[in-house]
């Protein structure tokens, strides 16, 4: 278990967030969904943030839950990157063949937020914090554990990443799946996807038990996608309540950060 009530370093996931729909009560039955699948505490909207919702865990912040701004916007976890410039790293997002799609913008006084793509197609957002730090919880059973990318160039994933954030990488295994690692510490993975599987960054939420949480998450009116055996541990990947992908994972090895 992970607490921290400072900061995260330039280049360490330090945020989720996710957008519904509020029509036919998505939004509700989203927070129904994983404060029952993960024994959140989901704040009320704050009208001051546009109806933004906090998820604790413990006490803790875990996650945000919000109303979509844009009836196209997808539905999917967007992980953010911290940053202590917002500006110069979506600066350097644009130098080397990024995009930012939401420009820095300040979010009241909790901090700094943008919105980018990676060259192979990736959201990511940044954060740079100031009253809010981000992640309070990590690594325990209800909270995010891990964090890989899925693309389908490695090599220029690689390099993109390594220009902007200063991030290493070492080789896990023979069939394309690398450990990010900032200042030698672990961060995330880089996994070399099918082409018929999206790219972007897949959240990982820690679970006591994949296989009593995958039926909890089916239960609610999830779908378990497919279940699989990893390094890591045991994983399910869950289709949730909008569409949204992410993996539960049972730990039994430790790469966290």
């Amino acid at each position: 278990m992970t607490t921290r009530d400072t900061n995260w370093p330039t280049g360490y996931p330090c945020w989720i967030d996710i957008s519904f729909d509020t029509e036919h009560r998505r939004l509700h039955h989203a927070a129904t969904f994983y404060g029952e699948l993960f024994g959140w505490r989901v704040e009320d909207g704050d009208d001051q943030y546009g109806g933004y919702r906090m998820c604790f865990k413990n006490d803790a912040a875990v996650a945000g839950l919000m109303p979509k701004m844009d009836p196209g916007q997808p539905t999917q976890w967007l992980l953010y990157l911290a940053t202590d410039d917002a500006q110069a790293t979506a600066a350097a997002v644009r130098q080397f063949g990024g995009q930012v799609v939401v420009e820095p913008m300040d979010v009241g006084t909790l901090g700094v937020m943008a919105v980018c793509v990676d060259p192979q197609g990736g959201y990511f957002g940044l954060w740079q914090g100031k009253e809010h730090h981000g992640f309070e919880l990590i690594d325990e059973p209800g909270s995010v554990g891990w964090s890989d990318l899925l693309t389908h160039d490695g090599r220029a994933a690689q390099e993109f990443y390594a220009a902007v954030f200063g991030y290493t990488y070492r080789e896990a295994d023979a069939d394309g799946y690398f450990f990010i690692e900032q200042d030698g510490k672990v961060v995330g993975g880089l996994h070399q996807a099918p082409q018929d599987v999206p790219v972007g960054w897949l959240v990982h939420f820690n679970v006591a038990s994949r296989d009593a949480s995958a039926q909890i998450a089916q239960e609610l009116d999830g779908e378990i996608v497919m279940t699989l055996d990893t390094i890591a541990g045991p994983e399910a990947t869950i289709q949730g309540p909008g569409g949204e992908f992410f993996n539960l994972v049972e730990p039994t090895n430790n790469f966290t950060l």
